[in-house]
């Protein structure tokens, strides 16, 4: 408080109603009911290929767990003032614990978030390179993920400095550190998006095929964009009205959390997709024929109904097309493998 001028004080106490709390309550609502419904959707197009649940499924649910806490802590910072003006923070320390703890749960949401699109990686690329290249990546990711979480406790030792100045403690410029998080983050996504880009152009597949796992990809750089927004905002940390000017990073952080967990489950998510295209186009063909399913016809052994045979036609469709119609995972698993193989073949 010692540090807002008159004019600062005299603005806050012309609105003293004035909150940014339903637009941060609304923002980190929003994104993480869209993360939660990513993970579910992952989940659901698992159990239709009847594919048991691997690592990387288990890291994006501990990831939704942590973005669960994260929201949570978010919700007790408006509790104890976040998105009023600071002369009307009352509670200085639940402010600052709070806020702390927020940040130390967004460090382990993207940790585990990515460790599940590198272990992803590991399943569907089988080069002795790109292994160790995703071996690397897990590494680097945990260990600044991590140092953050470090950094974020000891910001000031002790602690209590920052919410009681008159403390004496030993502090770090704690904006630089959030900006070096953020700027490793960029610079880890951008590397772990563009892996697998390179190893897709190599293959002997379809070139709509080679589309649609570059588009999945691809899709994560909204990510990136998410954390160079969040690094923009951080500089209100060092505000004197941090409580009110503070809404921009925390919804930057809210947002780059929900778009890195649903880029990594999408990849899991096609055959659930496929099904409810499949269901639609069935319903709509059904409408334009309304004989279907009872028209007969004599056969040497009997007479077959129009359903009965509709059926065995769309087995074996079901039969033909399996190859199209797996999760991402179990493409990559058969036809890119399958593909990596021909290209050792032809080396050889």
């Amino acid at each position: 408080m010692s540090s807002l001028t008159a004019a600062q004080i005299e603005a806050m106490e012309a609105n003293p109603g004035a909150t940014r709390a339903p637009g941060i309550i609304a923002c980190a609502s929003i994104t993480m009911a869209a993360s939660a419904a990513g993970v579910i959707l992952r989940v659901i197009a698992r159990s239709i290929t009847s594919m048991r649940l691997g690592l990387d499924d288990y890291f994006i649910i501990v990831a939704l767990f942590f973005n669960v806490a994260f929201s949570v802590s978010i919700y007790i910072t408006i509790h104890f003032g976040m998105g009023k003006h600071i002369a009307y923070v009352t509670d200085a320390k639940g402010l600052t614990l709070s806020i702390t703890i927020a940040e130390c749960f967004y460090s382990l949401a993207i940790c585990f978030t990515k460790l599940s699109i590198l272990t992803f990686y590991g399943r569907i690329f089988p080069q002795r390179w790109f292994r160790l290249m995703t071996w690397f990546m897990a590494f680097v990711v945990v260990a600044y993920n991590f140092s953050s979480v470090l950094a974020t406790w000891l910001q000031c030792v002790p602690l209590s400095h920052a919410w009681d100045p008159s403390v004496p403690a030993t502090c770090i410029d704690y904006y630089a550190v959030v900006v070096f998080s953020g700027v490793t983050n960029v610079v880890t996504d951008f590397i772990i998006l563009s892996m697998p880009l390179s190893v897709i152009h190599q293959l002997h597949m379809s070139s709509r095929k080679k589309r649609m796992l570059a588009s999945v990809f691809a899709l994560g750089f909204g990510t990136c964009i998410a954390s160079i927004l969040r690094c923009i905002e951080a500089q209100s940390l060092n505000s004197t009205d941090s409580s009110w000017d503070l809404q921009g990073a925390i919804d930057c952080t809210s947002v780059e959390i929900c778009v890195a967990m649903i880029t990594a489950c999408m990849p899991s998510m096609r055959p659930l997709v496929s099904k409810i295209f499949k269901s639609t186009t069935t319903q709509a063909n059904s409408k334009k024929d309304p004989t279907a399913g009872t028209f007969k016809m004599s056969t040497q052994k009997g007479t077959r109904s129009r359903a009965d045979r509709g059926w065995s036609a769309i087995d074996h469709e079901e039969t033909q097309r399996l190859p199209e119609e797996r999760s991402a995972d179990e493409l990559s698993l058969g036809s890119l493998k399958q593909a990596y193989r021909a290209d050792v073949r032809q080396a050889v």
